[in-house]
C-alpha cells in the first residue's frame, strides 16, 4: 500500500536510508533527478540535521515528489529482500507509485510528471488546508453550517474522513468542533487536494500525463477512486486527473479487496497510517493482517523484523 500527500515528515525513513542499500540507492537516484526542479537535494532536505525535526514539511513542490520517491524506494527495498507484492493499492498520489512499480510507467517519467504536477499546484492553485476528523462522514451533512465552504476529500473508514477548504474555513471548522469533543487534526498540506481548488490546473495536468508512455501493468492495481481493480483502459489523463481531484474511497477499496480473499497488507508509506486504517476497516477478528514499516517513532527495521517473524518470512 502506497500513501499519499500529508503522510510526510522530516527524517522519514532515516533508518532505512542508513541501513538499506537499495532504499538509499533509489532515494539518491530520485534526488538527482529532482535537483533541477527543486534547486536542492531532496535527500538533504529530508535527512539533514535541523533544530526541530517536527517543523512543518508542507511545501507541495518538495513534499509531492518526496512522498513518491519514499514509497517507491521502500517497496524496492522489500522486493530486494524477497517480500514481493501480488497486488498494489495506492492512496491518492500513492496510486501513481503503484503505476510505476507495476511497470505501467517508467520511474523517470513518472517522477518528472509528479515534479511538474507539484509545481503547477503550488504556482497556479490557491492556498488551502485539509483536516482529518475522527467521526462518521455523516457529520458533514448533519452539521452543514459547521462544514460550509468545505468538501469531503477522503473517506478512510467508518470513523475517519478528511475535508478540504480554505485556510480560514478549516480554522473555523476546527474551532466549531471543539465543543463537540470531535477530534480533528490539521494535515501538513498547503493546497487543496481532492477538491475544486485544483480545477485551475485540469488542462495542464491532463496534458502532462498525456506525455507518459503507459503500458499494461504487470501487477494488479486496486483503485481507491473506483474501489475496484483497474484495467489497461483506466490509465488515461482523465483518470489521473480524477485521482487527484475527487474523493479517496479507501474503505470501499479495502472492502473490495476483502471480498476477494484474506490478504496481508504492507504499508510502505512514511507514517504507517494506512495499516491503521486497514485494521479499523477489517476489525480485530479478521483473517487478514496489516503491517506498517515506517512510522514517525522510528524503529523501522524492528517493524520489518516483527512482520517477518509474524509471517514466518
Amino acid at each position: 500500500m502506497f500513501a499519499g500527500q500529508g503522510s510526510q515528515y522530516y527524517l522519514m525513513g532515516r533508518e532505512f536510508y542508513e541501513k538499506k542499500g537499495v532504499f538509499r540507492e533509489w532515494m539518491d537516484y530520485g534526488s538527482r533527478l529532482l535537483e533541477p526542479h527543486l534547486g536542492v537535494s531532496m535527500v538533504d532536505l529530508i535527512y539533514r540535521d535541523r533544530p526541530d525535526r517536527f517543523a512543518p514539511f508542507n511545501k507541495t513542490r518538495e513534499t509531492h515528489p518526496a512522498v513518491f520517491c519514499l514509497n517507491f524506494s521502500v517497496a524496492r527495498a522489500l522486493i530486494e529482500e524477497g517480500i514481493s507484492p501480488s497486488c498494489l493499492l495506492g492512496y491518492s498520489l500513492g496510486e501513481l507509485v503503484a503505476w510505476t512499480l507495476s511497470g505501467a510507467v517508467q520511474f523517470e517519467e513518472a517522477l518528472e510528471c509528479v515534479a511538474e504536477m507539484a509545481a503547477k499546484i503550488e504556482e497556479e492553485t490557491p492556498p488551502a488546508a485539509m483536516l482529518a476528523i475522527l467521526g462518521p462522514a455523516s457529520l458533514f451533512n448533519e452539521k452543514r453550517e459547521v462544514f460550509r465552504g468545505t468538501c469531503i476529500a477522503c473517506l478512510n473508514f467508518s470513523e475517519s474522513f478528511v475535508i478540504t477548504g480554505s485556510r480560514e474555513d478549516i480554522a473555523r471548522v476546527q474551532k466549531a468542533l471543539q465543543p463537540s469533543d470531535i477530534p480533528c487534526q490539521l494535515l501538513p498540506i498547503s493546497h487543496g487536494f481532492h477538491s475544486p481548488f485544483l480545477n485551475a490546473i485540469e488542462p495542464e495536468l491532463k496534458r502532462s500525463v498525456s506525455t507518459l508512455t503507459l503500458r499494461e501493468p504487470n501487477l494488479p492495481i486496486v483503485s481507491c477512486l473506483r474501489a475496484r481493480e483497474l484495467s489497461g483502459r483506466d490509465f488515461t489523463p482523465e483518470y489521473c486527473w480524477e485521482l487527484l481531484r475527487f474523493p479517496v474511497r479507501f474503505e470501499d477499496a479495502l472492502r473490495y479487496m476483502e471480498a476477494q480473499e484474506p490478504s496481508t497488507y504492507i504499508d510502505v508509506g512514511p507514517s504507517g497510517t494506512l495499516s491503521a486504517f486497514v485494521r479499523s476497516v477489517i476489525g480485530r477478528e479478521a483473517e487478514s493482517k496489516a503491517f506498517p514499516i515506517l512510522t514517525q517513532f522510528g524503529r523501522d527495521l524492528r517493524n520489518l523484523e516483527r512482520m517477518r517473524d509474524e509471517l514466518a518470512l
